[in-house]
């Protein structure tokens, strides 16, 4: 977590963050919620989640021991002085930040901001090499992850993995094992019931909606993107595919580092030319090249059947 401060003529102390709430912990508040959790919630009981004395003293500094009220030492705080360039960069037409005095920290309000942070940025060419061979060598999946264990996006436990303050019994997830075949719903449909809710703390929960946005982008993009090559060169690509594929990781490893490097192996040339022969098609995936091509298509086809003047509903007579 990172507290950003702009402006004012001087930089916040350590006096001056504790009486700022959204970068404060309480540590009493902490313990009740973790043995909470591990009484109430069985998710949490059958991981073997414990509260640890130790694990919360290592949170904060040594000289915030004795408090029940600290700020973690994992947040880091930030001065930005005021200057035209800052002033521009925060100003906007409401003029919330007119409301908020110097002796106001105590109410102060700060916004929750979610973004999504990935390994690393990779070109489309070394992404499809790196794809290709994974498949070539018989691999199950492919996976990005910044940590050492990985929650799958069909987990049962995710709900009261990722919010477990609205789904505090784990009881209410998405895919939960004990519902029945009746009772099953999609992740898609299960998501909208939860928003649509009157009062629903799913609406105000400031990364719920965006979170499970991007799960649903995601399996919509594994449902609908493959590979596609022409059908007159279909089983060349085959055959020269499984000539490539022991080249295609040293490939990859080389468009990583560079983009614009130079290949000079021949076996790893021929690898670039093959996968220039592939694309990458999304035929239903809204908002993609492939599905745009598809409504092109399919206008061109109602024009060519019906003709410019009844498409657009007006009468020949």
């Amino acid at each position: 977590m990172c507290a950003l401060f702009i402006g004012g003529k001087e930089r916040p102390t350590a006096d001056t963050l504790k009486k700022i709430g959204p970068v404060l912990v309480t540590k009493s508040i902490v313990e009740k919620m973790i043995n909470f959790f591990c009484q109430n919630n069985h998710y949490y009981g059958d991981a073997g989640v414990a509260y640890s004395q130790e694990n919360m003293d290592a949170l904060f500094a040594p000289e915030d021991g004795d408090s029940d009220v600290a700020v973690p030492q994992g947040v880091e705080i930030t001065y930005l002085a005021e200057n035209e360039a800052s002033l521009a960069g925060t100003a906007d037409y409401t003029q919330r930040s007119d409301a908020v005095g110097e002796d106001d920290v105590a109410d102060l309000i700060m916004e929750s901001v979610t973004y999504a942070s990935g390994d690393h940025a990779a070109n489309r060419t070394s992404m499809k090499a790196r794809a290709l061979s994974w498949a070539l060598s018989r691999n199950r999946f492919l996976v990005s992850r910044s940590g050492s264990a990985m929650v799958s996006d069909d987990d049962p436990a995710l709900l009261a993995y990722l919010w477990p303050w609205l789904d505090p019994f784990g009881i209410g997830g998405f895919h939960h094992p004990k519902r029945t075949p009746e009772q099953r719903i999609s992740l898609e449909q299960q998501v909208r019931n939860l928003l649509r809710q009157t009062d629903s703390p799913f609406q105000t929960d400031p990364t719920f909606a965006f979170i499970c946005f991007n799960m649903l982008q995601k399996k919509e993009v594994n449902d609908n993107s493959c590979f596609r090559v022409q059908a007159k060169s279909h089983h060349e690509v085959a055959r020269d595919l499984r000539e490539i594929a022991p080249s295609l990781d040293s490939l990859a490893d080389k468009l990583e580092r560079n983009r614009d490097t130079n290949i000079t192996d021949k076996k790893e040339k021929k690898a670039l030319s093959v996968l220039k022969k592939m694309k990458t098609f999304a035929k239903n995936l809204k908002g993609s090249a492939g599905y745009k091509q598809c409504r092109r298509n399919e206008i061109r086809s109602l024009l060519k059947k019906y003709g410019t003047p009844a498409f657009f509903g007006f009468n020949r007579g």
